[in-house]
């Protein structure tokens, strides 16, 4: 700061040396700080970011695939434990849901795991006993027992959580009692499957007791008729592996409406989910496309000058070193200059004038001694 106080006092006294005065430097002064501060704010700005969906515009904007109105779940709500480094990717799949959700039917909260760190409404959400609670995880091979139940498909699911809320509707109605209470917590775990799965042992001391774990089937009924491998913009241990966006919109499609049996309303709930992530996979791939074409075309060009450059210095040096290199070192093995295009007889005729030269000139110096 010291320096550039300095430096502007230096200025305004070489302004007025000139023949301008103090106010006027002072005034061009200010109107150069100011253009120079333009400057630096226009280069942190970069690409322009929409303000919907938080992406480059236009090339990543995803707003055609967000809904027009905000979804509102009526009987689920979505508890999103997201590890730090998923945060940090640009290729996540969880915003997008939060693109399309309302902020009252999902919770994100960023750590390794549940406890102090964490806000206490989650905390309550989690450990309220009259929730049904549904961790979207399967359970570790090592860790199940024969005996234990917890681990149920998504239609077990569906009719366990009906069941708990018939028996739920009854007595609150005895109690003339409020169905606040009555949703269904989905919890997630949000990370690659590696960090998942540490997340996973690290959390059970702060699982509730009634948590019920759901492992998603391919051959499972409630499985929307457009489910296919969509998200391949990384790379998952196996093609049955989906991303975090695609298994909480499977789910909800299946426990949001638990009333209906036909699929329409399923598929339309879970099409309505995955139009952003099917937006931004498109967007993703035709941007690396454009970016590999135009970097190979640049490589193309530049290797091909390189080649081009190369032929022409080698043409040149072999020119110069067949009519000037080999004159001035007649030691040179004549085989070789045959070789470059020389002949023998030029370079021996040269050899022998040298000579004769040298003899004229000692014959004409005894001469004149004499």
């Amino acid at each position: 700061m010291a320096n550039t106080e300095q430096h502007d006092t230096e200025t305004i006294t070489i302004m007025t040396k000139e023949g301008v005065g103090e106010e006027e430097a002072q005034g061009e002064l200010a109107v150069q700080s100011s253009q120079q501060q333009a400057k630096k704010e226009s280069s942190k700005k970069g690409r322009p970011i929409c303000p919907r969906c938080h992406r480059p515009t236009p090339r990543a904007c995803i707003c055609e695939g967000l809904p027009s109105s905000l979804i509102l779940l009526n009987k689920c709500h979505v508890l999103v434990l997201q590890h730090p480094h998923e945060k940090r990717r640009k290729n996540c799949s969880l915003p997008l849901l939060q693109l399309c959700l309302h902020s009252s039917s999902m919770t994100v909260i960023v750590a390794r795991r549940f406890g102090d760190q964490c806000p206490p409404t989650a905390m309550a959400l989690l450990q309220q006993q009259a929730k049904k609670v549904l961790l979207i995880f399967p359970e570790d091979d090592t860790d199940q027992d024969d005996d234990s139940n917890n681990t149920l498909t998504l239609t077990q699911a569906r009719e366990f959580c009906r069941q708990t809320t018939t028996a739920t509707n009854a007595s609150s109605s005895k109690d003339n009692g409020s169905n606040e209470s009555d949703k269904i917590l989905i919890v997630v775990l949000d990370a690659t499957w590696k960090y998942a799965r540490e997340m996973d042992r690290a959390n059970q001391p702060y699982y509730p007791s009634h948590m019920k774990r759901v492992a998603l089937s391919w051959d499972d009924p409630l499985r929307p008729t457009t489910v296919p491998f969509r998200f391949d913009i990384r790379t998952p241990p196996s093609q049955v592996h989906l991303s975090t966006a695609e298994c909480i919109a499977w789910v909800l499609s299946a426990l949001e409406d638990e009333s209906s049996k036909d699929n329409q309303s399923h598929n339309m709930l879970y099409s309505n989910l995955m139009k952003p992530l099917d937006c931004m996979v498109q967007k993703w791939h035709e941007c690396r496309r454009t970016a590999t074409d135009n970097h190979g075309t640049r490589r193309n060009n530049k290797r091909q000058k390189q080649q081009q450059d190369r032929v022409d210095s080698t043409t040149n040096d072999n020119n110069h070193t067949a009519t000037n290199n080999y004159y001035t070192n007649p030691d040179h093995d004549t085989t070789k200059l045959s070789e470059k295009g020389v002949s023998r007889t030029s370079f021996f005729t040269m050899g022998d004038d040298g000579a004769n030269n040298k003899h004229k000139k000692s014959n004409n110096k005894r001469r004149r001694n004499k």
